[in-house]
Parts: C-alpha cells; sequence; structure tokens
C-alpha cells in the first residue's frame, strides 16, 4: 500500500551565519590572558597592562604578519619574551597585610580613582570602591580592572554632578575581610575598601581587619621591597602626570601661534609669514597630538578634534 504524502510544509533552513573573523589584536589578548592566568600570583599582570604591551609591543611586531599566516607559537614566544623584560615584583605585594597603610590612607581625589586603582596598587590585589548613595562596585581584583567594566566610571560621574571642586569628595582605603575569609593573613583573605568621603564625612563603613604579622628580619625585609616597589609606582605616576601635562600644554601653545596667524591673515589674506607661519603650527599641532594620543595622555575624541581643526 503506498503512504501517503505529508502535506506537512518543510521548514526552511536556516542559512548559516559566516563565522566572525578575529581580530589580529584579540587572537593576541586571547594568548595572553591564558599565559598570564597560567603564572604564580607575583607573575601575573593586569589586563590594563596587557593591552598596553599588545598595543606598543605586539602588533607592531606582527604588523606586516597577516592575521591568517600568524601562527600561535610566534605570539606565544613574543609574550613569554615580553614576561621576561619585566621587573619582578615581590610575591608579598599582593597581600595587603604587607602594603604600609599610608599608601591607601592618603586622600584619594573622586576623579584620581582610576589612576590610583590601575597605576599605584599592585596588580594583583582585592578591591571595592563604596561610595554611599552613588552606589558601590563588587570586590574585584585589580590584575582585571577595567575604568568602565567594573562600574568605578559610572560612580565617578555620578559624583561629579553634585561635587566638582577638589578636595571636596575623595577616597580613603581601609583594608577589610573578605565574606568567607578568616583572618589568616594570606593574601587572597583581604580586599581594600576605599570609601567615600565628603566634605570629611565618611560614606561607608571604616572599620578594618589587620592581621599581626611576625616580627622577623623575613618580613621586615619583605615589607621594604613592596615599600620600595609602591614608593617607585607613585614616582612613575608623578612623571607621567608632568609628562600628560607637558604634552597638553605644547598643544595648546602650538594652538594659540595657529589662532595669531590667523587672526593677522584675517587683516592681509596676502601675509606670507603668516601663511608659513599657520601651515607650520598646524604640521606642529598634529604630529604633538598623536604622539600624545599613541601615549594616553588625549583621547581619540580629542585627536579627532585636533584633525577637523588643523586639516
Amino acid at each position: 500500500m503506498a503512504k501517503k504524502k505529508s502535506n506537512k510544509a518543510k521548514k526552511p533552513t536556516k542559512a548559516k551565519k559566516p563565522k566572525k573573523k578575529v581580530s589580529k589584536y584579540n587572537r593576541i589578548l586571547k594568548q595572553f590572558t591564558a599565559i598570564n592566568n597560567s603564572l604564580p600570583e607575583e607573575a601575573k599582570i593586569s589586563l590594563r597592562q596587557r593591552r598596553e604591551l599588545i598595543k606598543s609591543h605586539l602588533l607592531p611586531q606582527f604588523d606586516k604578519v597577516p592575521n591568517y599566516k600568524l601562527r600561535l607559537k610566534d605570539i606565544k614566544a613574543a609574550i613569554l619574551y615580553e614576561y621576561d623584560q619585566l621587573p619582578l615584583k615581590p610575591e608579598e605585594a599582593c597581600n595587603l597585610n604587607f602594603i604600609d597603610p599610608s599608601n591607601y590612607k592618603r586622600p584619594v581625589n573622586f576623579y584620581e580613582i582610576d589612576e590610583f586603582l590601575g597605576s599605584i596598587m599592585p596588580d594583583c590585589i582585592y578591591v571595592k570602591v563604596s561610595a554611599g548613595k552613588f552606589g558601590e562596585t563588587n570586590i574585584f581584583n585589580t590584575r582585571d580592572y577595567s575604568y568602565g567594566r567594573k562600574g568605578v566610571q559610572q560612580l565617578t560621574e555620578s559624583i561629579r554632578r553634585e561635587y566638582n571642586k577638589s578636595g571636596q569628595a575623595y577616597y580613603i582605603g581601609y583594608q577589610k575581610l573578605r565574606p568567607n575569609k578568616k583572618n589568616d593573613g594570606q593574601s587572597d583573605s583581604y580586599y581594600l575598601d576605599m570609601v567615600l568621603f565628603i566634605n570629611n564625612n565618611p560614606q561607608g563603613e571604616t572599620k578594618t581587619t589587620k592581621y599581626s604579622l611576625p616580627k622577623t628580619r623575613q618580613v621586615s625585609s619583605a615589607k621594604r621591597n613592596v615599600e620600595n616597589m609602591m614608593e617607585e609606582k607613585f614616582k612613575m605616576l608623578k612623571r607621567e602626570k608632568s609628562n600628560k601635562k607637558r604634552a597638553k600644554t605644547a598643544i595648546i601653545k602650538e594652538t594659540n601661534k595657529r589662532k595669531n596667524a590667523e587672526k593677522k591673515l584675517n587683516k592681509n589674506p596676502n601675509n606670507i609669514v603668516a601663511q608659513n607661519e599657520r601651515d607650520k603650527s598646524r604640521v606642529s599641532i598634529i604630529d604633538r597630538a598623536e604622539r600624545a594620543y599613541a601615549k594616553g595622555y588625549i583621547t581619540k575624541e580629542r585627536l579627532q578634534q585636533i584633525y577637523n581643526e588643523n586639516l
């Protein structure tokens, strides 16, 4: 007996979505993260540092290599070489008990919390930002810190809407015990709670949990090593701020030169000297802006603005 043909209409087959091409940057970052996760705590580096190394060292190194020809072993070898060039940080730097409280008890202006977490504190400790009515972050490790993704930027922008003067709103750090952890002196048992103060009033809990380290030469030596590392971080940040300020000032100075030349040209369009001054300033401004952007001193939006004004 012949089988009856089914009247059910066949479902149209969905077209397969083409696989997204993984960029060279993301390929390198994926391998960098995998290698980083396999290292001991004191050897690991932050996400920010990994990204900076990719942009400044690894991408230029593989610039002329097509993505499809870029081999995994070459990426790994280049990453391991970068680790070899990094200064070793003391193992104890990941333990808040070895960090002198003066490093986080000094007030940090609310708008400087990003550079404090990203540039000053070791990239292996647990941190939380508590800002009272403005909100708070979860506890996170500074190794994976990102200004936007961790919620710190949102807090900063909320605070800025009400308190924009220096000294009105600032953070002070307090060592605390992580949930479900014992006060046993281990590095992963503690976190640094950066509590917001407004006009000298704390907007969060300021109780601390400390562990009494044994008073031995070994501990004293480890504390000195950590303190030397922290001092160097503060010095580097100071230099970085100074370089950033100089770069911005140089751009403003050249921009004023260009504007003065343009004023002369408005009075006399045939002024050849003024034309040369204007054109020279434009080239100088763009050159300075591109170098400042490459070093992270200005944003991409600011660079584009400078292009629009001078091209």
